[in-house]
């Protein structure tokens, strides 16, 4: 079974403007170790069954853990 790990080791995304504020706030984030959340919107490679993931991210012991937290269907109802 993938871990959470395996699973954003496979996800690339920059930030890559650092005069934006965004940029600035997530670099402050990194820098002191706070812990962060991240939406990731993705599909299937036709662009279909569109999903929303949150991932937690938190600095402990020298290095990063992340876990996933939630999905959401964009497209279509949630399964429940």
């Amino acid at each position: 079974m993938p871990t959470a790990r395996a699973a954003l080791d496979r996800i690339q995304g920059a930030l890559r403007d650092p005069a934006t504020a965004q940029f600035k706030t997530v670099a402050a984030a990194v820098q002191s170790g706070d812990p962060m959340m991240l939406s990731i919107l993705y599909g299937d490679w036709e662009g279909g069954q569109r999903v929303i993931s949150q991932f937690t991210l938190r600095h402990a012991n020298d290095r990063w853990l992340t876990s996933t937290g939630r999905h959401f269907n964009v497209d279509r109802p949630d399964p429940r």
